[in-house]
């Protein structure tokens, strides 16, 4: 937990500047007003139902009516609704809100926030940060070395960006009742609507086998029953079910137009030859291919085509897998184990990936089994001009994970209700205050990397740069975290050497957020970045660890 206590709501015009801050940021067209359109948009960007029905009932909870064709709530009235009034007391953030909050930006029900996450959520919302950036959001935060923000450290931060917190929610854990679930869920109360419109039919209904099974791919919520008014949309051509594209998402630039992925094509040394490779070895059919160019061939991939391009091949010349690749699914992964093996086709197997959310340790290389169901089966295979393809059984582990409802997840809890609006714009207004706050410290960072560039580099000078204050002994808990983390490609952690890191959690006093800052420092000093690829099983099931990446920076 943090060291600062709980801190009192921001002096009421600064608190009015922020607000009026995140209506300008839902006021889209700049018009003065937030209309139909605007809440449309921002309820989808935060994963929220946004049809008229649910607008409506938003609105009439804060005693406004709504039309669809005349909405206009003002800067008065929006500071009202979220207590933001001139003469009107900030109402506290109880442990409910606060977990609607938290559970918005966790968008795996994961439990934790992690920077990867934290990427998504500012992209939906329409903020968009650097790696970097985004690093250091999480960094400000970070007490216990992990690279996540649990529930109890959201609550810091909270506090930390100004909202008054309702302390006593969070002792008297009774509060969050009001969550379990006492009528049918909206969005079941909305469907049983359109099925009496019979604008919904159940795949169980078809007789015809092939016919059920073509459609199938429109049953999105995977309960059986699909849409007819996509399937409709579909056969003219205007949607496509393999799109992936949430209808509770907004859609951005050509969405509304490219509907799949025609084609992929790669450059070859020698079509003939790695036309053989693609037949006989990976299995793809040659399809027939307009006359042009001398050589060249195209293959069907199912959904997708490979075309073929005679050229000079651009491959990864590294001993990692962290390499761009064309992925294929396959069925019974271990079927394919045996037949790369009784093809004498060389491969190695990916360890990074998890199986879901999490694969129950931070440090993936850990991992000794091959075939672990902890992550997700890839095999990598190289073309005859080293282009990867990774056999994998992706579809089965990830398809419902990566594009399923967040209410199907594991850890999900039921009962939880859409978020009221006065919460969806204490979310939004959050995270401009998270980044409000980044942005002020870009000074004292920019004025940190340059004493730091006058040091010689080293532990004990970077430390005293920044007046740490030396532990005795060592935090083994907090140094067990940040090694396992030195595991996870791309963790500002890579950049030290294990000898290296219980020396400066020493230094930094056994403070996470104190440890990582000389960590970034000497990162700065340096000049370069360093990026650890995640360890890789080769085929007989030996495990070894690629080269380091050395990346220089470009400040």
């Amino acid at each position: 937990m943090m060291n600062t206590s709980f801190k009192p709501s921001r002096p009421r015009l600064q608190r009015q500047s922020s607000w009026k801050s995140t209506f300008s940021m839902l006021d889209a067209n700049k018009s003065g007003f937030i209309d139909a359109s605007d809440l449309k948009a921002s309820l989808k960007s935060l994963g929220q139902p946004s049809s008229d029905e649910h607008i409506s009932k938003l609105l009439e909870a804060e005693g406004l009516v709504y039309d669809e064709n005349n909405c206009s709530i003002d800067c008065d009235t929006f500071l009202r609704i979220n207590g933001s009034s001139e003469n009107e007391e900030e109402k506290p953030l109880n442990k409910a809100t606060l977990l609607d909050v938290f559970r918005t930006i966790d968008l795996d029900a994961s439990e934790y926030i992690t920077a990867a996450k934290l990427h998504h959520f500012l992209s939906n919302i329409g903020m968009f940060l650097s790696d970097d950036e985004i690093s250091q959001l999480l960094r400000m935060y970070d007490t216990n070395g992990s690279g996540r923000i649990t529930f109890d450290s959201f609550i810091e931060i909270v506090a930390d960006l100004g909202f008054p917190i309702d302390r006593d929610s969070l002792i008297d854990t009774s509060n969050v009742e009001v969550l379990v679930e006492t009528e049918p869920k909206e969005e079941e109360k909305v469907e049983t609507l359109i099925v009496e419109d019979e604008k919904i039919i159940s795949l169980s209904s078809i007789v015809d086998e092939n016919l059920r099974l073509a459609l199938a791919p429109f049953d999105k919520k995977g309960n059986g029953s699909i849409d007819l008014r996509e399937v409709k949309e579909a056969a003219k051509g205007k949607i496509h079910p393999k799109l992936h594209w949430s209808e509770n998402r907004p859609r951005g630039g050509l969405s509304d137009y490219i509907h799949s992925v025609d084609h992929i094509a790669i450059l070859v040394s020698d079509v003939a030859k790695s036309a053989q490779f693609y037949r006989n070895i990976i299995g793809l059919e040659q399809v027939r291919r307009p006359n042009f160019d001398s050589h060249g061939a195209w293959f069907t991939m199912g959904n997708i085509e490979l075309h073929l391009i005679k050229g000079n091949p651009v491959v990864h010349q590294g001993d990692d897998l962290v390499v761009g690749h064309i992925s294929l699914n396959a069925v019974n992964i271990g079927c394919v184990l045996e037949k790369l093996r009784l093809m004498n086709v060389p491969f190695r197997k990916n360890t990074s990936v998890p199986a879901g959310k999490d694969a129950g340790s931070m440090n993936t290389n850990k991992n000794n089994d091959m075939m672990s169901n902890k992550i997700v089966t890839q095999f990598f295979i190289r073309d005859p001009d080293g282009y990867y393809l990774e056999v994998c059984n992706c579809d089965e582990i990830l398809e419902e994970y990566c594009l399923g409802g967040k209410e199907d997840l594991a850890g999900y809890e039921e009962g939880i209700q859409p978020l009221s609006l006065a919460t969806a714009s204490t979310t939004l207004n959050l995270m401009q205050r998270w980044v409000e706050k980044l942005h002020a410290e870009k000074n004292e960072w920019s004025e940190l990397f340059k004493k730091a560039k006058e040091t010689d580099g080293s532990i004990k000078e970077i430390s005293a740069l920044i007046n740490c204050t030396r532990a005795e002994k060592v935090d083994e808990t907090l140094l067990a975290t940040m090694m396992d983390r030195r595991s996870i490609y791309g963790d500002v952690c890579q950049n030290e050497e294990e000898v290296d890191m219980e020396e400066i959690i020493l230094a930094s006093g056994n403070d996470a957020r104190v440890a990582e800052v000389i960590i970034k420092l000497r990162e700065k000093f340096r000049g370069y970045t360093i990026f650890r690829p995640p360890a890789v099983f080769n085929a007989d099931g030996t495990k070894y660890m690629p080269s380091v990446i050395i990346r220089q920076n470009k400040d």
